[in-house]
């Protein structure tokens, strides 16, 4: 059944379309370059709905792509993160206290471990993984993706990945996504069910009425800050965040201002992710608009070899005739009739010669733009997770000893998924699980105190590893000096440098022992020393007082002379 529209909420649809028409006009500077992205680089994929008929919407054109190169190199990148940051086969992401001292509570490493399993099996249990994949993709392409999670009763969880060009973003003070607008297309009967025939606009009724079911209509989803958010209350207006729906074709003024439906949100929904840019800026580049300039040479060069092979095969020829001012005939299979006076004993030859050279050379420089493309890409990098993944598991410490550089690159791009995606969608998971009751109360130890996510994939842990090496040729310095300088050991914090390379490399906490636990055990160490020493200088001293007792120095004992005994 629809959810009726909260009547109480003052809000209608005019702010929210004059909003739309700005958002519109600050996106209108990238369009261009999303829709070359989406022709060369991704075909099926963007959705530009203004300019587009209901029959277009429905069709994506790929008649551009010769060489797909660029997209298999786009579905490498895609899969590569996938499985590089968010791979559902091994954890990549743990909840965990702030502070270091009550991570090792008892009590605070059960709740952290059973809230971190609690939040894996509602991802692995709905459609977040399959999601995520496009999600990525969409990052590397187009530099931006957006994903909306919802509430689900039966999975918990809802995810939608809204194509580029169907949406628009706006940052708020802290320079963080805070506005999303998405267009879509529903059928009249779809937004019946969805939405109740009340709340329709009167032109949406009247299709209905008539049957007209399978019409289709443009309409507008609009998440933002609840600007009328009263802190306490009961429903949309007690939420920092207001989603509201609206058809954008409304007739007059009246229908203008109806909205569809309000809901309000609790946190943040929308895992918004964003390649590279600069500081301000809203939508963000990625490899895909670095590439497509090379996709676009790439089909020249394929249509130059096609003709250059389709020459070579079926060349156009000269043959005799009695025409006079024939146009000369290029294409492949091309006849020119030339005078018999002119043709040499009137036979049929190639009208010129072909280089097979040619179609060498442009194979090459067919060879370097793919090479280029799979660079832009990171494909030789994600291709070793994904292949060695296959074969065996590949480490962190391996991939930073071959790909530091791109791991370097690529650090500003993860960190900015994981603040403004994956960090979004664990939030939103953990505390919809909170609400349903699925996640434990914290332990008393925990009140007051922030958690947060720690990431432990593969691309996080390999980030982590590049610094590892400092540590590594550190440690290896000390440990030459040693032998002329002994000293210099107690310049060298051995137990902070075990820290920092453990924490580096995620190695599970009962691995690497408290602090304070390595103090007892050292105390206890020292204890049992001192004991020893102590038992052996005793178990000396009787065999020297033995050795005294049994020595003769005329009428006593060494032992009773030096004990100043009479005799």
């Amino acid at each position: 059944m629809p959810r009726p529209t909260d009547t109480r909420y003052t809000h209608r649809a005019e702010p929210f379309r004059k909003r739309l028409a700005v958002l519109k006009n600050d996106r209108s500077s990238i369009e261009a370059e999303w829709r070359d992205i989406a022709d060369y680089v991704r075909p099926r994929r963007g959705i530009f709905i203004k300019s587009m008929t209901a029959t277009q919407a429905r069709e994506r054109r790929s008649t551009k792509v010769i060489n797909p190169a660029a997209t298999l190199a786009s579905r490498t990148c895609g899969s590569g993160m996938a499985s590089g940051i968010s791979s559902p086969s091994r954890p990549w992401f743990k909840l965990r206290v702030q502070k270091k001292q009550l991570r090792q509570l008892a009590a605070v490493r059960e709740w952290t471990s059973q809230s971190t399993g609690t939040v894996q099996d509602v991802l692995a249990g709905s459609n977040f993984y399959n999601a995520i994949q496009q999600f990525y993709r969409d990052t590397g392409d187009f530099g931006n993706s957006a994903m909306v999670i919802d509430e689900d009763w039966k999975d918990v969880i809802r995810c939608t990945v809204f194509a580029p060009g169907q949406y628009y973003i706006a940052l708020g003070g802290d320079g963080r996504v805070n506005t999303f607008y998405a267009e879509y297309r529903r059928t009249v009967l779809q937004l019946v069910e969805e939405h109740g025939l009340e709340n329709v606009t009167a032109q949406t009724r009247e299709h209905y009425n008539q049957g007209r079911t399978d019409h289709i209509v443009n309409c507008v989803m609009a998440i933002e800050p609840n600007m009328q958010q009263i802190p306490g209350e009961r429903g949309v207006k007690g939420m920092p965040f207001v989603c509201v729906y609206f058809e954008e074709t409304a007739r007059d003024e009246t229908e203008k201002g109806k909205l569809l439906d309000v809901k309000g949100y609790r946190e943040w929904p929308v895992a918004i992710g964003r390649w590279d840019l600069q500081s301000g800026e809203v939508y963000a580049w990625g490899p895909g608009l670095e590439a497509v300039g090379d996709a676009k040479s790439l089909q020249a060069l394929e249509r130059r070899k096609a003709q250059a092979i389709d020459k070579l095969v079926t060349p156009p020829v000269q043959a005799p005739g009695l025409a006079v001012g024939t146009q000369v005939q290029h294409l492949p299979g091309g006849v020119t009739h030339l005078p018999m006076a002119t043709n040499t004993g009137a036979m049929i030859r190639p009208l010129y010669e072909q280089n097979p050279a040619g179609i060498t050379a442009i194979a090459n420089e067919i060879q370097i733009v793919e090479q280029r493309i799979n660079q832009v890409y990171y494909a030789d990098l994600f291709l070793m997770l994904s292949n060695d993944q296959r074969r065996q598991p590949v480490t962190a410490r391996e991939i930073d000893e071959r790909h530091e550089e791109k791991l370097l690159a690529l650090g500003p791009v993860l960190d900015r998924l994981h603040n403004e995606a994956l960090n979004v969608a664990i939030d939103r998971v953990f505390y919809i699980c909170m609400r349903r009751g699925l996640i434990p109360r914290p332990p008393d130890e925990l009140q007051g105190q922030e958690t947060e996510v720690h990431y432990t994939s593969l691309l996080a842990q390999a980030q982590r590893a590049v610094g590892l090496a400092s540590i590594e040729r550190t440690a290896g310095f000390v440990g030459n000096l040693l032998q002329a300088f002994p000293a210099v050991a107690d310049k060298f914090d051995a137990d902070q440098a075990v820290d920092e390379y453990a924490d580096a490399l995620d190695t599970p906490v009962g691995v690497i022992r408290p602090d304070e636990t390595v103090e007892t055990i050292r105390e206890q160490k020292q204890q049992q020393e001192s004991m020893a020493q102590g038992m052996a200088a005793a178990q000396q001293g009787a065999q020297t007082a033995q050795i005294l007792s049994q020595t003769d120095v005329g009428n006593a004992t060494a032992l009773d002379t030096l004990l100043g005994m009479p005799t």
